[in-house]
C-alpha cells in the first residue's frame, strides 16, 4: 500500500514527517485528488492526496508515504499480448512483448518495430 502526498503549503518539511502523517492519518480512509487535513501543534496541515493506491485505501502502520512537490501522471495500458519488458527513463517509456517493441517519448513521439500485433 502506497500513498503519495503533496503539501499544499510552502514550508520544508524535516526527513522522518511521513512517520508523524502516518500517524495522524492511521485508520482514515483516503482516495487519489481528494484533500487531507492533519493536525499538528494546533494548526492544519493541507496535502493532496496525488497517488493512493490502491484507491480509495485505508492508511494502516505498513502504508508507504511518500512527499512529493510535483504531480505524478498515472496511466493504463492494456496489450492484446504479455508484457515482457517495462523500461522507463527520464524521457521515455519503452515496452517489450512477443516479437513487438515499443518507445514513447515525453514529448508523444512513438517508435514502434516488429510488432505481431493487428
Amino acid at each position: 500500500m502506497r500513498l503519495v502526498l503533496k503539501p499544499l503549503f510552502d514550508v520544508e518539511l524535516p526527513s522522518g514527517f511521513e512517520e508523524i502523517i502516518r500517524s495522524k492519518l492511521t485508520g482514515r480512509e483516503v482516495k487519489t485528488d481528494e484533500t487531507v487535513e492533519i493536525d499538528l501543534l494546533g494548526k492544519s496541515l493541507a496535502f493532496k492526496v496525488v497517488l493512493a493506491d490502491p484507491n480509495p485505501m485505508k492508511v494502516s502502520k505498513n502504508t508507504r508515504i511518500e512527499i512529493t512537490r510535483s504531480e505524478v501522471k498515472e496511466i493504463t495500458l492494456e496489450f492484446d499480448e504479455k508484457v515482457r519488458e517495462v523500461l522507463p527513463s527520464r524521457r521515455a517509456l519503452s515496452l517489450s512483448w512477443g516479437m513487438g517493441f515499443e518507445s514513447t517519448t515525453g514529448t508523444g513521439k512513438r517508435f514502434i518495430a516488429g510488432s505481431s500485433m493487428n
